[in-house]
């Protein structure tokens, strides 16, 4: 049968299930299994029955090859400082299954223009003046929805949910049963000339819009980038910081008197970020005193930053194949329906629409 062995590979992996579990389930030898996923051995009817009913994905997308690769995911992600470089084989699997999946799509719709550039040789000031007039912001500065900015733009911004098979499941566990598991924050790669960011919009709002500018900067200055990692993820995070927080303009806010806790506050809401990137930022620009006190402060503040998930996937389904959204995509792309659903609430849009 005419079973891709890569798709296995991809949707075991995805699902968060260890080849010998899988093999168990399906009645075969772990090591033939292997055979199967590398293409060195053909998939029985029977294989091929068993894995449409344990995945709930349909024989046609087995049969159907890769047709928008991910590349393989660049340590240039961003995550949290104790394991901003980690990355796993499942969260590749399930950006290659997302991909792969919805990008073909696009070919049904009217091209974008793209105005995103890359392989610019700039420093992080240079890089944040470029990009804020590249997304064209607005004239006081403020950065409302870098997410509509980027996809304006023709970057492709992919919605993922951190929420997925738990990995310890078996395999016998109903593919609806979905847990939280720790995935990364946002990873970019070009694909034949398009800008795509992967981005969890499960996240703190703040840190949802820092993740996406910080890495439409590799995109724009790391492309071919081949020195040390360090050094680039240190590029980005300056002219992120320079993005949403231009230091003149910045320093501006604490001209007219002291730093306190209201001035924070009022500088937060003008430029659409959280106090505590007001103090981390004044304070690197060394005119906040007592950092540790003011983060004290701002701990008990309710403060809500505005902010949307990105759009594109989703409306494109809405517009190809109707609503309700989750079933008829579903059925048109072979997935399982919680597995479209939990693509689509990464993405923004009516929950009504979504069963």
């Amino acid at each position: 049968m005419n079973i891709q062995g890569e798709k296995i590979r991809l949707v075991r992996l995805a699902l968060g299930w260890p080849q010998r579990d899988l093999a168990d389930q399906l009645g075969i030898h772990q090591p033939h299994l292997s055979e199967m996923e590398a293409g060195a051995r053909s998939v029985p009817e029977h294989v091929a029955t068993s894995l449409q009913f344990l995945t709930g994905f349909s024989f046609n997308y087995f049969t159907q090859p890769i047709r928008a690769d991910v590349p393989l995911m660049s340590k240039l992600l961003f995550r949290r400082p104790k394991n901003k470089w980690r990355k796993s084989d499942g969260d590749q699997a399930y950006c290659q299954l997302v991909f792969d999946a919805f990008e073909p799509l696009t070919q049904k719709l009217a091209p974008r223009d793209l105005l995103f550039p890359r392989g610019l040789r700039l420093g992080p000031k240079q890089a944040a003046a470029y990009l804020r007039s590249v997304l064209v912001v607005r004239p006081d500065g403020r950065i409302e929805n870098p997410v509509y900015l980027a996809e304006r733009a023709g970057v492709r911004v992919v919605g993922v949910h951190g929420t997925r098979l738990n990995p310890e499941r078996q395999p016998h566990v109903k593919i609806s049963e979905y847990e939280h598991v720790e995935m990364f924050h946002a990873f970019s790669f070009w694909s034949n000339g398009l800008p795509v960011v992967f981005l969890r919009t499960d996240i703190n709002p703040d840190l949802m819009n820092w993740a996406l500018v910080h890495d439409l900067f590799h995109l724009l200055m790391h492309s071919n980038y081949t020195g040390d990692l360090k050094n680039a993820e240190m590029e980005a995070q300056e002219a992120t910081e320079e993005f949403f927080l231009p230091e003149e303009p910045f320093k501006m806010g604490f001209a007219a008197g002291r730093a306190s806790l209201d001035r924070i506050m009022n500088l937060a809401l003008h430029w659409n970020v959280s106090p505590m990137s007001i103090i981390l930022r004044a304070d690197k620009l060394g005119f906040m005193p007592s950092k540790g006190y003011f983060l004290k402060c701002i701990r008990d503040q309710k403060f809500a930053i505005q902010h949307t998930k990105p759009r594109f996937y989703r409306q494109m389904c809405e517009v190809l194949f109707g609503t309700p959204v989750v079933p008829r995509t579903a059925i048109a792309i072979g997935m399982p329906k919680a597995f479209v659903r939990n693509i689509m609430i990464a993405h923004s849009g009516d929950a009504a629409k979504l069963d």
